[in-house]
């Protein structure tokens, strides 16, 4: 298991909100009128209003247990504002490895919102959190500081996230699951979601005609996959999208629904589950107890010697996914909106384990054949050999060789980098326009060793912080100029309208296309100087590289 810094940022989010939200002051804003009842919020002094725990669909529990999401009928009746970190939805711990206990009844949504609304309809930023589809929950990403710094610059907007099942009960593999219409039902929650804020964000003074999502990690590669929802039907649910650290073809394989190894996950946590014997084993799961069907499905989890998303993620079942992912973007089956994307400096280093002793190709291919078992060894050395040993240093654990940073590099390319470049390059081919970043700047309070360098998650404590941005002079400053650009593009789909001020001096962020392959560089600071270095650079993804895995996406399960 490998460590996960999204979540460790994640997992301390989730604790200062919790503290925070403690001492807000009880203000008694209006009532929200929704079709379903009122919901009230709590006011901050800092002129924002949260809203927690808003119940977006039926409570998927019973025989809506591994069932697709269903539209919430009964009214919800007098509703206060909730808990930010309650309801989390049963998953696996990155981290710990461990079973995360959460609520079955876990499809909630949190609003942040202006306690003042203006005359005119504000934007919405809808965010969906990563975790691999196993981890992670609306609270691990405060918006709060978000929102204030869009109304202290008077371009509010309002901030949604969202819960959606993961591990087992959101992404049921196997025959069964596909005979009962169970495949996917994650994705379907956060299009459910997606489906309620369209109808209900008026309400809260939100423009359902302006609206952004997006997410991190496997998180922005969901926002990838609503874009291309039945082969790229525009239900205008959203209009812009906010990709960090993720895209069509990420981390995560997509397999069909005859991959052998989903089907003996199943087989596995049915005989677990003690229902090997039933006549409908499907069934039969959605009727034991949750500790007993969450015991089995983590049980299976470990016994995979494999990562969460390789176990319990979205699968291609012929509706949602007609194709492999690759195919449907080079096919243009997805919805081409404004778009920013990026990723970090070195996104996937930390799960590259410090004790491997790389020597040679051999010792990589066994390191990587484990990791990508459904992947020919003729296909990944041929990867391979894309990347000289010559053009490696040892910079990676102490020991650990140049070929340590090698690995690091294939592993960033293949997941990370390319998928990417080439998502920016198929949907600015669509003729939206396209932002294209690269985040190379560890927050002041970051512990992880300088060798992993600036890996995923590296952005997030400067975008979601609690109030106020933390950190020194510069993060401070870097994290008001990433905010500019994303509160500038959720208000107009532009991210050079507007400047935040009190922030460093921000670059005009220039258009990305295949003519002008120009990204923008978030960096630590100006040499002497407190001010954070962000300017443009030509994109330096080495297409040789893309172009191969482009072509074998198919064989990575993508």
């Amino acid at each position: 298991m490998f460590f996960n810094w999204v979540v460790l940022f994640g997992f301390l989010s989730s604790l200062l909100l919790t503290a925070s939200s403690a001492g807000l002051a009880h203000g008694a804003p209006a009532p929200v009128r929704t079709k379903l009842g009122s919901i009230h919020g709590r006011a901050d002094p800092a002129g924002y209003t949260a809203f927690y725990d808003i119940p977006y669909a039926q409570a998927p529990v019973g025989k809506l247990r591994l069932q697709a999401p269903q539209p919430r009928t009964t009214p919800i009746g007098k509703f206060n504002f909730g808990d930010p970190s309650s309801n989390r939805c049963y998953g696996i711990g990155l981290m710990t490895n461990s079973l995360v206990t959460g609520s079955e009844d876990c499809l909630y949504l949190d609003i942040i919102q202006p306690t003042v609304i203006p005359d005119k309809l504000m934007s919405v930023y809808v965010f969906i959190h990563g975790g691999d589809f196993n981890d992670g929950s609306k609270s691990d990403n405060d918006g709060r500081n978000l929102v204030i710094s869009s109304i202290r610059n008077a371009i509010p907007i309002i901030y949604v996230s969202i819960n959606y099942r993961l591990a087992f009960l959101g992404y049921p593999g196997g025959a069964e699951a596909g005979n009962h219409n169970a495949y996917n039902l994650g994705l379907l929650d956060q299009r459910m979601a997606l489906v309620w804020v369209k109808d209900n964000i008026r309400s809260f003074g939100g423009d359902p005609n302006s609206i952004t999502v997006g997410g991190q990690g496997t998180g922005a590669d969901s926002v990838a996959y609503q874009m291309m929802a039945g082969g790229g039907v525009n239900r205008s649910l959203f209009q812009k999208a906010f990709l960090e650290s993720g895209a069509a073809t990420g981390l995560t394989p997509i397999p069909k629904t005859d991959y052998a190894p989903r089907q003996q996950q199943y087989n596995s946590i049915v005989q677990k589950s003690g229902c090997s014997d039933a006549p409908d084993t499907f069934v039969c799961l959605q009727g034991v107890s949750i500790d007993t069907l969450s015991q089995a499905f983590f049980t299976t989890y470990n016994e995979s010697h494999s990562i969460p998303h390789h176990v319990y993620a979205p699968i291609v079942e012929g509706n949602w996914f007609q194709d492999y992912p690759s195919i449907l973007m080079k096919q243009g089956k997805f919805i081409a909106v404004p778009t920013v994307i990026g990723h970090t400096s070195s996104e996937l280093s930390l799960r590259i384990p410090t004790f491997a002793n790389f020597v040679d190709d051999k010792s990589i291919l066994g390191f990587t054949g484990a990791f990508l078992s459904y992947t020919p060894l003729s296909t990944l050395q041929a990867l391979l050999n894309l990347f000289s040993p010559s053009d490696y240093k040892d910079i990676g654990p102490p020991g650990s060789g140049y070929q340590w940073s090698r690995v690091a590099d294939v592993d960033n390319y293949l997941q990370s980098f390319c998928p990417v470049f080439t998502a920016a390059n198929q949907i600015a081919d669509k003729g939206v326009p396209v932002w294209k970043y690269r985040w190379d700047a560890l927050h002041s309070g970051s512990t992880i060793p300088a060798f992993y360098g600036v890996s995923q998650g590296a952005d997030l404590p400067f975008l979601y912080s609690p109030q106020p941005l933390q950190g020194n002079s510069v993060d401070v400053n870097l994290g008001y100029a990433f905010q500019s650009y994303l509160i500038s593009f959720v208000n107009h789909g532009n991210p050079n309208f507007d400047k935040i001020q009190g922030g460093p001096p921000v670059w005009e962020w220039t258009q990305y296309s295949a003519n002008n392959a120009q990204q923008v560089v978030f960096s630590e600071r100006e040499v002497g100087s407190n001010q954070p270095m962000i300017f443009m650079e030509a994109d330096p993804t080495d297409h040789a590289k893309c172009d191969y895995v482009e072509a074998h996406n198919v064989d990575f399960l993508r």
